[in-house]
């Protein structure tokens, strides 16, 4: 869709010009190239807090400054501060448990999470010097995890939804997300909107899903201007070989990073 703004498709970890021109504003991206940075999933489980370390100080972050959350595939957004700084990045510091989103207004602090097709969407206002950052699967879309970022954004910094930008970034398009009947059930009884809108019927009696239009439908209910819904562009299973993808690969298989914090 021609109306929609896109950032340039980047293959490699590196911030993403378009959405980190907003002044000591940090975005970045992690790749195959920086290794597998799930504890959890992947064959090289085992030293991937070493090598998501590594990732941010490439990018001059500081991972005592960073904060992870251990995702639920439900919809709790937890605001963090300083105090919660190496939580899921430092051995012995956990993660946030059970959360897909995180919030904070303290400069310095970033905040980091993994995903391998589920959208990672990075959300900032630059007035108020507020991010967020949260994790779109199925579920969480239909549960409106975008509308309820932003909402949690107004009442914990009162920010002001016209001055948010949100990227979403490196994610499984429509076209590669095939889904049953059970999926587009739980849209049908969740989802604020007509869900003709991100379904498409198939031949074999399945569906495609468009998590991507279903997550800029809820940001700009939630107040969020279309013209500032940013995209990568990138589809993780069609770049599998430069992006974990499960639909791909498998649930075993690794998983990529997305961070976001001002430096200052």
């Amino acid at each position: 869709m021609s109306s929609i703004p896109r950032c340039e498709p980047n293959p490699k970890s590196k911030s993403l010009v378009n959405f980190s021109a907003i002044p000591h504003l940090k975005c970045a991206f992690s790749t195959r190239s920086d290794g597998n940075l799930s504890p959890l999933r992947g064959a090289d489980r085992s030293t991937a807090l070493p090598r998501a370390r590594l990732f941010l100080q490439r990018h001059q972050i500081d991972p005592h400054r960073t904060v992870k959350c251990r995702l639920s595939h439900g919809t709790r957004i937890t605001p963090v501060s300083l105090s919660d700084g190496g939580r899921g990045i430092i051995e012995g510091r956990e993660p946030i448990d059970a959360t897909d989103g995180l919030i904070t207004s303290h400069p310095g602090l970033f905040l980091y999470l993994i995903t391998a097709d589920c959208l990672p969407v990075l959300v900032v206002d630059p007035v108020q010097r507020v991010v967020g950052i949260a994790h779109a699967g199925w579920r969480g879309t239909a549960a409106d995890i975008a509308g309820k970022l932003i909402r949690q954004m107004q009442m914990a910094y009162h920010v002001d939804p016209a001055h948010i930008h949100v990227l979403i970034g490196p994610a499984i398009c429509s076209q590669c997300y095939e889904v049953g009947q059970d999926v587009r059930d739980v849209f049908q009884q969740q989802f604020a909107f007509d869900p003709k809108l991100i379904f498409s019927s198939k031949l074999n009696g399945k569906f495609d899903l468009d998590l991507i239009r279903a997550n800029r439908l809820q940001l700009q209910a939630a107040g969020v201007p279309a013209a500032q819904i940013f995209e990568t562009g990138i589809c993780t299973k069609e770049y599998s070989d430069r992006y974990y993808s499960v639909r791909a690969e498998g649930l075993e298989t690794g998983r990529f990073a997305s961070v976001i914090g001002f430096t200052a």
